[in-house]
C-alpha cells in the first residue's frame, strides 16, 4: 500500500503534537470519504483528518479551544466548544469558523439532520435544541414534557422512521431509551415517547450503527428498533463481546458498520496474545431476529477508538494528538499462528500427579503440562524411551481424568461464568483436543464451575458447582443428571474421586467424609445409569484429616484403596492399615504397595505380612532422584513394575523403571539433563546421551484460540490464560 508523504510543515506539526499525548478523542464523524475526529487536550485540542478514499492520514488542525462535539454535512463542519456553536470549512489547510449561537450550558452532542442541527446541552439535565444551520436560528426545543428531562447520554436520529432516539443514564418513564418524533423538513419536534410501552431497562456506554438500526453497549447488549418496536435483541448474558472471552476484556470500546454488518472492538487482555494489549475487532451480521458472528476477526496492535465502514472496507483509528493514526483494516498485518513443533526437551515444566496417568497398555505416561503460554498433553513411551507427538490443549486445566477403557483424557477449565470440558481420544490416528458435546451442548460449555470429574468405562461423571447446589451429571453415554437431593450424600462438593472398573464403583471424598457408591448400567448406551445410595467411611475425616491432595490408588481387585497414609478395605471403607507419614503418591504393583511423597527423594515399598492382620511393617526405602513427581505402575515386557518420575531443580525429568530394588533403568531428558540410555547397571546409573527424537505440533500461540473459536456463538466469561 502506497502512503503519501507529508509536507515538511506537516512533519513539523506532527513533531509538535507528539509532545502533547495526554489528549482524548471525544467524538468522530464522516463526511463522504473524510474521517474527522475531535481531540480534547488540557488546553485547546485538535481536529484529526483521514482520507479513506486515498487511505491517507491528513494533517491535524490545531484548535484554540477545547472541542466538545462535532457534526458534518456535505459542505461544512460543525464544532462545539463548550457553550459556543460554530460552522466551519477548511480552506488550504486552514479552519475558517463562523459563530452560529451561544448556549447557557456546555454542548455535549451535535446531530446533523437536513438543514438543521440537533444540539444537546444543559446541566444537570440536558435539553435538545433544533438550530438552523445557515444562521443559528433556534427553531424548536424539547422535550415538551418536563418528565422527559434527564441525564442524556446520547441521541440518534433515524431518517427512515423520522424518530429521534434519546438514551438516558437513568431511566425516564421506566426506560433508558425514549423515541421522539422529529420532522427533518422544518426542524420541529413532534410527539414524544411514541414507544412508551416498550422499555429498555439496562444499557451501558453505547454505540450507534445507523445503517442497521442497531445500538450496541459496552457489555455487548444489542438493541434493535424500527418505527413500531424497540427491543433488547441480545441481553448482557448473551453478550456479543463474550465470544472473545479468552482473548479480550469483553468491554466494547468502539463500534461501526454498514447496511450488511457491524463491527465491535474490545481490548486484547491476554499476555499470550502477540498483540496484547491491543484491540480485537469482530464482525457481526443479522440473521433473522438475531445476530451471528462470521469468520472476520481482526487483531490490531494499537488501542483503537474508532471504526468506520467506507466503500466495503473497514477503517480503524487509534491514538491522540501527535500519535493519531489509522489504516484500512485489510492492510493491517495479522498475528502469525505458531505451527512449529512443540519440543518438550527445550521447555521447563513440572508434571502433576493430579494431571497424569498411565495408558491402558501400561507403557505410556500421559502428562498435562504448562510452560508459560504452552499447554500440552505429553506422552512418554517407556518402550522407546522417547516422547510421542504432543497434543496442544491451549488452556490451563482445572481438572483431569483418564479412562483406561475409553483411552480418553478429559480436561476441564473454569472461566468466570461457566466451564468447558474437552477430551483427547488416543484411539484416533491423530489425537486432538475436541469439545465434549452432550445434549443441547454443542461447544463443550457447561454452567457453573467444575467440581470433580471421574471418567468411567463408558461415561464421564462430573459435578457442576452452581449457586443452588452441586448436581451430579453423567455424559458421553447413558446421560442423566442428579440433583442435590436425589439421594443422601451424593452431592456435597467432591474433592477427590477414583473409578473402580472391575466393581463399577466410584469412591469419592468431600470435606466431610469418604463415600462409595456403585453404578448400574442399563445394558445399552442410551438409557440413564443409576447409582446406589452412598455409604460413608467411619474413619475418613474422623481419625484421618480430610484433604484434597493425593492419589486414590486401588489394588488390582479393588478390595483395598490407599489414600494419604491409610489403607482402606473396600467397599466398607474401614481402616485396614497405615503407612508412615502421608505420602501423596502411590501405586499398587502385584500385592505390594509403593508410596512416595510429592517432591520427595525416596520411594517406599510396603510388603504385607500373612494372616488376617496384613499390617505393612517396615518398608524398604528406594532412593530416587530428588523431586519425585509421579509414581505409576508400568508394564516391563509382561511384568508389572513401578515407574517413578522426578524433576530436578533444573527441570530435567528422570523416568526411572524400578525392575527391582537394585536394578533401575533411568532416562533423563530436558532441563539441565542431556538424556541417558537405559541402564542395567546395578547402581542404576547410565551413560548420558541425547534423548530420542520427539514429535508434536503447535507452539501454543493464543492466536490459535480465537481462530478455533471463530464459529462458536457461546456466551462465556474470560479468564486470562498465562
Amino acid at each position: 500500500m502506497k502512503k503519501i508523504v507529508c509536507t515538511i510543515a506537516s512533519l513539523l506539526l506532527f513533531a509538535s503534537l507528539s509532545e502533547l499525548s495526554w489528549g482524548a478523542v471525544v467524538s468522530h464523524t464522516v463526511q463522504d470519504e473524510l474521517y474527522f475526529a475531535i481531540d480534547s487536550q488540557t488546553s485547546g485540542g485538535y481536529l484529526h483528518r483521514y482520507d479513506m478514499a486515498q487511505d491517507q492520514k491528513l494533517s491535524s488542525l490545531t484548535l484554540g479551544e477545547t472541542p466538545t462535539a462535532i457534526a458534518v454535512d456535505a459542505g461544512k463542519i460543525y464544532l462545539a466548544y463548550g457553550q459556543k456553536l460554530y460552522s466551519a470549512v477548511i480552506n488550504n489547510g486552514v479552519l475558517d469558523q463562523t459563530l452560529l449561537r451561544n448556549f447557557l450550558q456546555d454542548i455535549t452532542q451535535l446531530v446533523s439532520v437536513g438543514d438543521y442541527l440537533i444540539v444537546v446541552a444543559g446541566d444537570p439535565s440536558q435539553g435538545m435544541f433544533s438550530v438552523q444551520k445557515s444562521d443559528g436560528t433556534l427553531i424548536d426545543s424539547g422535550p415538551a414534557d418536563p418528565d422527559l428531562f434527564g441525564d442524556v447520554k446520547g441521541i440518534h436520529y433515524s431518517s427512515d422512521e423520522s424518530l429521534l432516539f434519546v438514551i438516558y443514564g437513568t431511566a425516564i418513564d421506566e426506560s433508558l431509551v425514549i423515541a421522539n418524533q422529529y420532522d427533518s423538513t422544518d426542524g420541529t419536534f413532534g410527539t414524544e415517547n411514541v414507544l412508551a410501552d416498550q422499555n429498555i431497562l439496562a444499557l451501558g456506554d453505547h454505540f450507534y450503527v445507523g445503517d442497521q438500526n442497531v445500538i450496541v453497549d459496552s457489555v455487548g447488549r444489542v438493541v434493535t428498533y424500527n418505527a413500531t418496536t424497540i427491543l433488547e435483541n441480545r441481553t448482557k448474558e448473551e453478550s456479543i463481546a463474550a465470544i472473545d472471552f479468552i482473548t479480550t476484556d469483553e468491554v466494547i470500546k468502539a463500534a461501526g458498520g454498514d447496511s450488511t454488518s457491524f463491527y465491535v472492538a474490545t481490548t486484547i487482555d491476554n499476555t499470550c496474545h502477540q498483540y496484547n494489549p491491543g484491540t480485537l475487532i469482530r464482525e457481526w451480521a443479522p440473521s433473522g431476529s438475531n445476530f451471528v458472528t462470521n469468520s472476520n476477526v481482526i487483531a490490531v496492535s494499537e488501542d483503537v477508538h474508532s471504526l468506520v465502514s467506507y466503500d466495503s472496507d473497514l477503517f480503524v483509528f487509534w491514538g491522540e494528538a501527535g500519535d493519531f493514526s489509522g489504516d484500512n483494516s485489510s492492510d493491517i498485518v495479522q498475528p502469525t499462528v505458531d505451527t512449529s513443533e512443540f519440543n518438550p526437551l527445550v521447555h521447563d515444566f513440572d508434571p502433576s500427579f493430579a494431571k497424569s496417568a498411565i495408558s491402558n497398555d501400561d507403557t505410556k505416561v500421559i502428562m498435562q503440562i504448562d510452560d508459560g503460554c504452552e499447554h500440552h498433553l505429553l506422552r512418554w513411551d517407556t518402550v522407546t524411551n522417547s516422547y510421542l507427538d504432543s497434543i496442544e490443549v491451549y488452556w490451563n486445566i482445572d481438572d483431569f481424568s483418564y479412562s483406561r477403557a475409553q483411552n480418553r483424557v478429559y480436561m476441564a477449565t473454569n472461566f468466570d461464568d461457566g466451564f468447558f470440558i474437552y477430551y483427547v481420544d488416543f484411539n484416533e490416528d491423530v489425537p486432538q483436543r475436541r469439545p465434549l458435546v452432550s445434549g443441547d451442548n454443542s461447544d463443550g460449555q457447561y454452567a457453573g464451575s467444575i467440581g470433580k470429574m471421574v471418567a468411567t468405562d463408558n461415561q464421564l461423571v462430573f459435578q457442576a458447582s452452581l449457586d443452588d447446589g452441586n448436581p451430579l451429571n453423567v455424559v458421553v453415554a447413558n446421560e442423566v443428571s442428579f440433583a442435590n437431593d436425589a439421594f443422601e450424600n451424593c452431592c456435597d462438593t467432591w474433592t477427590n474421586a477414583v473409578w473402580d472398573s472391575g466393581n463399577k464403583r466410584i469412591i469419592y471424598t468431600t470435606a466431610f467424609g469418604m463415600y462409595q457408591m456403585t453404578m448400574t448400567e442399563p445394558g445399552n448406551l442410551d438409557d440413564p445409569v443409576s447409582f446406589s445410595v452412598p455409604t460413608v467411611s467411619p474413619y475418613y475425616a474422623v481419625t484421618q484429616a480430610a484433604s484434597a491432595e493425593g492419589v486414590m490408588s486401588l489394588n488390582s481387585d479393588g478390595s483395598k484403596m490407599f489414600y494419604r497414609g491409610i489403607i482402606y478395605d473396600v467397599p466398607s471403607l474401614d481402616y485396614s492399615d497405615a503407612t508412615l507419614r502421608t505420602p501423596e503418591l502411590a501405586a499398587w504393583v502385584g500385592g505390594d504397595l509403593y508410596t512416595m511423597e510429592n517432591a520427595g527423594d525416596e520411594m517406599l515399598m510396603w510388603e504385607f505380612a500373612s494372616g488376617t492382620d496384613s499390617h505393612t511393617g517396615d518398608p524398604e526405602a528406594i532412593a530416587i532422584t530428588s523431586g519425585g513427581a509421579l509414581l505409576l505402575p508400568m508394564d516391563n515386557t509382561g511384568t508389572e513394575i513401578p515407574l517413578s518420575v522426578s524433576v530436578s531443580s533444573g527441570k530435567a525429568l528422570t523416568f526411572s523403571e524400578h525392575v527391582s530394588a537394585e536394578e533401575v533403568n533411568s532416562t533423563t531428558v530436558g532441563g539441565d539433563g542431556s538424556g541417558s540410555d537405559d541402564s542395567d547397571d546395578t547402581s542404576g546409573s547410565g551413560s548420558s546421551e541425547p534423548a530420542a527424537p520427539i514429535g508434536g505440533t503447535g507452539g501454543g500461540s493464543i492466536d490459535y484460540i480465537y481462530l478455533l473459536l471463530l464459529t462458536l456463538g457461546f456466551a462465556a466469561k474470560r479468564r486470562t490464560v498465562s
